[in-house]
């Protein structure tokens, strides 16, 4: 099992390292279902398993994620998409990052710090995110996961109660209405909250 450890150790004594795309490989989350609480671990895998035996492509992007990594996802994306100001983000221990760059002068740039954290948008994927990712994430209890599918054509499912549906409409992807009714059958719960979050899918929607 590929276990994410979320022990986190004091480095405050170490100097702050700038936002930039090199964080992303730090804290690295899972993409394992063996990682995910039961028993959301086992209706996960229920799920995925009659998507897969109807057809459809699932392609797990993330399951248990390390804290200090959705601080970093979360920050870097409110700095970006909502203007969060890089001077005010506030510190989260284990995480020696400084979010505010200097220009040569040794003076604060907001085009330099924006640049640092567009960087790590970019490389954590949320290019397309509409919502900043949450700091009390259900993935940092291993009771969500980001995952995409993909089909071709009619879906033929069957769902936790044994009832064959047919998905005959678009989109041919996880934000298909019916394929969310089939995910909640197995207590899969497509994320249902303000704002579009594509992957997303845990134990109660958020």
């Amino acid at each position: 099992m590929n276990t994410v450890k979320h022990r986190i150790k004091n480095v405050a004594s170490v100097s702050a390292e700038t936002s930039g795309a090199q964080w992303v490989k730090r804290f690295p989350g899972s993409r394992s279902t063996a990682d995910l609480a039961n028993p959301f671990r086992g209706r996960v895998e229920a799920f995925i398993g009659a998507i897969r035996a109807a057809g459809a492509i699932v392609v797990i992007n993330g399951t248990l994620r390390d804290p200090r990594r959705a601080y970093l996802m979360h920050w870097s994306w409110r700095i970006v998409r909502a203007h969060a100001d890089p001077q005010s983000i506030p510190p989260m221990n284990g995480v020696c990052i400084n979010w505010s760059h200097s220009d040569r002068s040794g003076n604060y740039s907001r085009a330099a710090s924006m640049a640092g954290a567009s960087e790590m948008v970019k490389a954590f994927g949320m290019e397309r995110l509409g919502v900043a990712p949450s700091l009390t994430s259900r993935h940092i209890i291993g009771s969500a996961i980001d995952m995409s599918v993909s089909w071709q054509g009619n879906l033929l499912i069957v769902d936790s109660h044994g009832n064959t549906v047919e998905i005959k409409t678009p989109p041919w992807s996880g934000m298909n209405l019916q394929l969310h009714r089939v995910g909640e059958s197995y207590g899969v719960i497509k994320y249902n909250r303000r704002g579009r979050d594509e992957p997303h899918w845990s134990d109660n929607g958020t």
